[in-house]
Order: C-alpha cells, then sequence, then structure tokens
C-alpha cells in the first residue's frame, strides 16, 4: 500500500504505508474442538456398547399365539435358537433392538410347513410376540395309488393347493386324498384349487344318495378326465368338467334301476358320457 506526501519546496516522496495484521486464530481453540469431537465420538460409543449389552433389552419371554394343531412350545424353541448367537461376533441377536423379523419368520415357515403366515412384534423391553396361522388342513396329494401294500409320496395339502410335510401310509386315512398321477412337488400351486373345489362338491353330492367319497385319482392319458373311489369299494369315472350335480342323477337312477343288490360286486361305472353309463361287474 503506497501514498505521496508532497513539502512546501514542492518535492515529493512516495510513502509507503503498513497493511494493518489479521489477529491469529488462538490456538486452544482447535485443541478444545478436537477434544469435544473426541468425547462426543467416545460417549456415542460407549452408550451404543452400553445398548447392544443391556441386559435389560435381552429377550427373557417369547410368547406364542394362534398355535394349534402345531406345538407352542415346539415354536417357541425354535424362535430361541434363532435368537442365539451373534451378528458379526459383535451383536447379540437376543437383543431386542435387533431381533430381526425376517429371519424368524423364515427361520418358522422353514420348520414347520402347517404355518402360513407369522407375525413378529417387539414388546419392550424383554417380550417377543410371535403369532402365527396354520394352514387349512383339507386332506393329502400323493404322486400314484398304493400299489402291493406300498404307497407313493405323498403330502399334506391345504384348501389353496399348497402342499407341505411329507406323509406316508396315506391308506385308509379319513381325510381326502388326490393322487396327481405324476411327482407332487412340494409348495404353493402343487394342486389346482379347482381340482380341489370339484372333490368337496362331488363329496356333496355323492352325499346326497348315501355314497362316501374316499379319493380322486387324476388321469394322465385324458386330460379332464378323474377317477372316484368310493367307500364301497368301487371307482366312477366322470369328467371333472361337468358338474357333480348332473352325474350324481344318472348314477343313482344306474344304481337303483340297473344294478341293485349287485352294487357290491361293482368295478366301476362310466359317467362320462352324458345321459349313458357304462358299467363293469369285478
Amino acid at each position: 500500500m503506497s501514498g505521496t506526501q508532497k513539502f512546501s519546496n514542492g518535492a515529493s516522496r512516495v510513502v509507503y504505508l503498513r497493511e494493518p495484521q489479521k489477529s491469529k486464530p488462538f490456538p486452544w481453540r482447535k485443541t478444545v474442538f478436537r477434544s469435544g469431537v473426541l468425547i462426543g465420538l467416545l460417549v456415542f460409543l460407549g452408550g451404543a456398547t452400553y445398548l447392544i449389552r443391556a441386559p435389560f433389552l435381552r429377550v427373557a419371554e417369547v410368547r406364542v399365539a394362534g398355535a394349534h394343531a402345531i406345538s407352542a412350545s415346539a415354536i417357541e424353541a425354535v424362535v430361541r435358537d434363532e435368537l442365539s448367537g451373534s451378528e458379526w461376533l459383535v451383536l447379540p441377536r437376543n437383543n431386542l433392538l435387533f431381533v430381526s423379523a425376517s429371519r424368524i419368520r423364515e427361520r418358522v415357515a422353514r420348520e414347520f410347513g402347517g404355518i402360513a403366515e407369522t407375525k413378529v412384534d417387539r414388546e419392550f423391553p424383554k417380550r417377543l410376540d410371535i403369532t402365527v396361522s396354520e394352514r387349512d388342513l383339507w386332506g393329502v396329494a400323493c404322486d400314484e395309488p398304493p400299489r402291493d401294500g406300498a404307497s407313493g409320496h405323498c403330502f399334506y395339502l391345504d384348501r389353496n393347493g399348497t402342499t407341505y410335510e411329507e406323509v406316508s401310509g396315506v391308506s385308509g386315512w379319513l381325510l381326502p386324498v388326490i393322487y396327481l398321477g405324476r411327482v407332487v412337488p412340494e409348495g404353493a400351486g402343487a394342486v389346482s384349487p379347482e381340482l380341489v373345489s370339484f372333490f368337496d362338491r362331488s363329496r356333496d353330492s355323492l352325499g346326497g344318495i348315501h355314497e362316501q367319497l374316499l379319493s380322486m385319482a387324476v388321469a394322465t392319458a385324458t386330460p379332464g378326465d378323474v377317477r372316484l373311489r368310493v367307500a364301497k369299494g368301487w371307482d366312477l369315472l366322470v369328467s371333472s368338467d361337468r358338474e357333480p350335480a348332473e352325474w350324481v342323477y344318472v348314477l343313482k337312477t344306474i344304481l337303483d334301476d340297473e344294478i341293485g343288490a349287485r352294487a357290491g360286486r361293482l368295478d366301476y361305472i362310466d359317467l362320462r358320457f352324458g345321459n349313458k353309463a357304462f358299467y363293469k361287474y369285478r
């Protein structure tokens, strides 16, 4: 920075002025700031560690609701096993803050095929509520009818066509049985819900003429055809595209007017051709 100074004799000279110096910040301010950040970080880590290890946040009670066919104590045991151990060797799974509801749902579904839905609720500080919805057991689905005293591979079946939990020895069961004539997959969509509904309608119609429906075998060579086995030991061949209320009228007429007392010798009655019927004795 410069200026010009004039004298009385007319001479002049250049005068250089000093720039004002800026005040330097106090060095202790940075130290205080850094110390504050460090203390805050330590407090945060200490609080987080305390919450992670806090005994008052550990799950002490697992309450199971909605279980009827499945043991509530068995479900509780699976949930407690899922809560054992730690995540990444740091986070305890039984800390209510870190309980994984999705993992519990997946584990329960894997262990209990009869459970359709699982709801997980945290009740602070120490309780975990598990509410389950069981499947609506309808019957059994098998690949093939029993042969030579041996049954095929079978699963429980709910009303929506979902199979779960493999079972054996279905001969003589009180539950309805559907034989698919193929490998039975496990899970949703294994059996058509329409097929389950057709069985129900057929059972109701046959019950109206005092016949008890036990099982249904799906024909693989002629799609849409099924073989119905009644409790008296003979079969009905019908089309699943035709309402049972229609062919059961024809069946009653045949049984009353033509077969009569010889029904115990029947092998099958074929009702797939409208009002015509064909039957065979053993």
